[in-house]
């Protein structure tokens, strides 16, 4: 077919048709003079890749954004405001920010120098104040206090007192379920995708079901254990009422 039919055909001018085989027709050695889709996408990805891209952030102002962070303690809002104060073509405090992400997870040589640069962030390592009663993020709904367990378990002499954890993996993308029963210590461990709270529900009902009957589980104030009102009614698993404490 010719060029112009070929264009009609796809929707698109014929010098485009023409610019696609010109580029990646190759002219000699193997397959010369034949077109090969793949093979073009191919090469047009690697000239993609390879051409000089217009760049925002260059190196000058990286290596100034570096000077201010380590030296004069800039936030990156006020880098950024700098930037605009001495009218220099800068960037935005997101895209900064983004920058300073990517060096901490990738190992580029070019980005080496800046890949600990995370830890000049102000808020980077901000943590909650001991004795922030008010800060009521994270809390369980409708959860019973530790005060109200019966005494009897801290004796650690009858079985069916469970006490129930969680170990996160890397990244937290795996965990894994502990449970222990306070007076024998027998334990027993589920490996889990996450801490999602249905799963984890779901992974001790299936497991009390092979134990005898239950009389109390305590759980950690860890939003993974946000459903224990779900364990607490399958009144098949325990003998006893159940108190889920943290």
């Amino acid at each position: 077919m010719t060029q112009t039919a070929i264009a009609e055909i796809i929707g698109v001018h014929k010098c485009t048709i023409s610019l696609e085989i010109k580029r990646n027709v190759p002219q000699r050695g193997q397959g010369a003079k034949i077109y090969v889709a793949c093979k073009a996408d191919a090469k047009t990805r690697y000239r993609h890749k390879s051409k000089k891209k217009h760049m925002l952030l260059t190196p000058e102002l990286k290596s100034q954004m570096k000077e201010w962070m380590t030296i004069k303690r800039y936030s990156l809002e006020l880098v950024s405001a700098q930037w605009s104060k001495d009218q220099i073509a800068g960037v935005s405090h997101e895209t900064i920010y983004k920058f300073i992400w990517n060096c901490k997870h990738t190992n580029k040589r070019e980005n080496r120098t800046f890949k600990h640069l995370y830890k000049r962030l102000k808020h980077g390592r901000r943590k909650s104040k001991r004795g922030n009663y008010k800060d009521s993020r994270g809390l369980i709904p409708n959860r019973v206090s530790i005060e109200k367990r019966p005494k009897v378990v801290d004796e650690r002499k009858r079985f069916g007192d469970l006490e129930g954890d969680l170990i996160m993996g890397k990244g937290h993308k795996s965990a894994l379920l502990v449970t222990t029963d306070r007076a024998t210590l027998k334990t027993t461990i589920n490996y889990l995708k996450g801490k999602d709270p249905k799963d984890v529900t779901r992974n001790i009902i299936r497991r009390a079901r092979k134990m005898p009957q239950i009389k109390t589980i305590t759980f950690d104030n860890d939003q993974a254990f946000s459903m224990h009102e779900i364990i607490a009614k399958c009144e098949s698993l325990f003998y006893e009422t159940v108190y889920i404490t943290g």
